[in-house]
């Protein structure tokens, strides 16, 4: 009887314990998963754009995509040379039959190179502010819209966030 008593009771007290140890971990490895999604939830963007278009004369206009970045943050420039691994930066309009884009963007600011001996690689980058210029000339003086969208990759000297895309819109 008394060998009978202990495995009853020590059965259910082993069997509560094998069920709760991956019961255990698997609510820890939930809290994880939550607490990592949260926190990329809140990664914040450390570049920021700003629009504005400015009349050149007559009929002609600059559109002007400003990134400013966080200390400690570049983008990558339009142009890269044919080693780099860099994300260009990237500058798509909307087709819209009241606008001629003329010629390509300029960019105005502090162009760094980079270079990675070991990699073999040189590319080029932008910190602090990015101004992209864009030409365009307006067909017929009515009210319409410019738009379209960029594309970039925010790095830091250790990391590379994944590339966005954000879109623009602004009135004439």
């Amino acid at each position: 009887m008394q060998i009978i008593k202990r495995l009853t009771m020590t059965s259910p007290q082993k069997s509560n314990r094998f069920i709760n140890y991956p019961v255990k971990h698997l609510i820890v490895l939930l809290a994880i998963t939550c607490i990592s999604h949260r926190m990329q939830a809140q990664i914040k963007d450390p570049v920021h754009f700003s629009y504005s278009v400015n009349k050149v004369k007559d009929n002609i206009y600059e559109l002007h995509l400003t990134a400013t970045m966080e200390p400690g943050w570049h983008v990558y420039a339009q142009e890269q040379p044919s080693d780099a691994i860099a994300q260009p930066t990237k500058i798509t309009f909307d087709k819209n039959p009241l606008i001629t884009i003329t010629g390509k963007s300029k960019e105005a600011g502090k162009k760094e190179k980079y270079e990675d001996t070991q990699a073999g690689i040189v590319q080029y980058q932008y910190g602090g502010t990015l101004d992209i210029v864009q030409a365009f000339t307006l067909k017929t003086m009515v009210k319409t819209t410019i738009s379209g969208t960029i594309v970039y990759q925010a790095c830091t000297d250790e990391m590379c966030l994944p590339p966005k895309t954000i879109k623009f819109n602004l009135s004439l």
